[in-house]
């Protein structure tokens, strides 16, 4: 099992630690705050092999506080499946060079 979902939040269940305590040696209780995802839609296309690319910018990102007081957020960016997180480095950071724009795609 992957997970287990609460009310509204997919819970992993593999164990998680304050990375603040445990750099100290130290143990706490974890709680998960606020997650959230951004809400920009994601630059899907084909290539000229067919392989279908999925640039998304968005992040989902939760925020932790455990019960020494240290608050930090972890932010998961999506990888494309075909190019994984390749695509992040070109010079547009969205779109390779060569491809329709997106106001022509129809998206």
């Amino acid at each position: 099992m992957a997970g287990v979902f609460g009310e509204r939040v997919m819970v992993s269940m593999k164990p998680y630690f304050c990375p603040q305590c445990q750099e100290d040696g130290e143990k706490s209780i974890v709680e998960i705050g606020v997650s959230h995802n951004d809400v920009v839609p994601p630059y899907i296309f084909y290539d000229t092999e067919g392989a279908v690319h999925v640039h998304d910018k968005n992040r989902h990102a939760t925020g932790y506080r455990c019960s020494r007081g240290h608050i930090w957020s972890v932010a998961n960016p999506k990888s494309c499946p075909t190019c994984g997180d390749d695509w992040r480095s070109g010079p547009s950071g969205e779109r390779d060079e060569g491809l329709p724009d997106k106001g022509n795609t129809g998206a």
